[in-house]
């Protein structure tokens, strides 16, 4: 009877070891994923920092920013806004990409669905005629979308200037429209930029922040970023 007490002591015991263990795992992965969202946050808020900086120097006459963004990355999409208004970037507007709702009984393509963000970014636009400079961020990481932008057929006086961010499947194409000055820029993640977000830090500096992970690519530094295309 003894030994039997003993044994279920020694199982209650263990169980409870495994409880507090397990709880204290679980405290200590929500620790680590609030500080990996913290850094991960600080990296993306210093591409607003760089572009603000490329848009003052490269255009210092332009008077509105339209910044064209996902609504589903607000947290992401305030903190940028933030950023490019602390960087000096003067009036500053914002569009959510907002695509139409889908037919319950219409299948939704690939190609319909380009489509579909293509004529949102071109809806954004058309609501701010007077902006010269167009960010848009939050598309499909293709950017297909992008070619079926129709805006392409403006004179070059007539058509705001375009910088990309976000967009992973960097074909050759988008150089091509670097060069032939159709985008004023891309922001680029660097892939042989290896960062840890679990053990390392972000500088409090914006722009060494931005060298960690990204790079701007527009005609001035094209070729030596031709790697970046494929």
């Amino acid at each position: 009877m003894i030994a039997l007490l003993l044994l279920v002591l020694v199982i209650a015991s263990g169980g409870m070891f495994m409880c507090r263990l397990g709880a204290l795992s679980m405290l200590g992965f929500e620790e680590n994923r609030e500080k990996h969202l913290e850094l991960e946050n600080k990296l993306r808020e210093a591409q607003g920092y760089v572009v603000a900086k490329f848009i003052k120097n490269s255009y210092p006459g332009n008077k509105k920013v339209l910044l064209i963004s996902d609504a589903a990355n607000s947290a992401f999409n305030l903190a940028l806004l933030e950023q490019l208004r602390d960087s000096g970037v003067g009036a500053l507007v914002q569009e959510n990409l907002t695509l139409p709702d889908a037919a319950a009984d219409k299948l939704i393509t690939p190609a319909v669905d380009r489509a579909a963000e293509a004529r949102a970014i071109e809806d954004a636009i058309a609501k701010h005629p007077d902006a010269g400079v167009v960010i848009v961020s939050g598309i499909s990481p293709s950017g297909e979308s992008l070619g079926r932008l129709s805006i392409y057929r403006k004179p070059v006086n007539a058509r705001p200037k375009l910088i990309i961010l976000g967009v992973s499947n960097l074909v050759e194409w988008f150089a091509d429209q670097i060069e032939n000055g159709i985008f004023a820029a891309m922001v680029v993640t660097d892939l042989t930029k290896s960062f840890d977000s679990g053990t390392e830090t972000v500088p409090e500096n914006p722009l060494e922040a931005f060298n960690m992970r990204y790079v701007l690519i527009n005609k001035d530094n094209l070729e030596r970023n031709r790697r970046f295309f494929r």
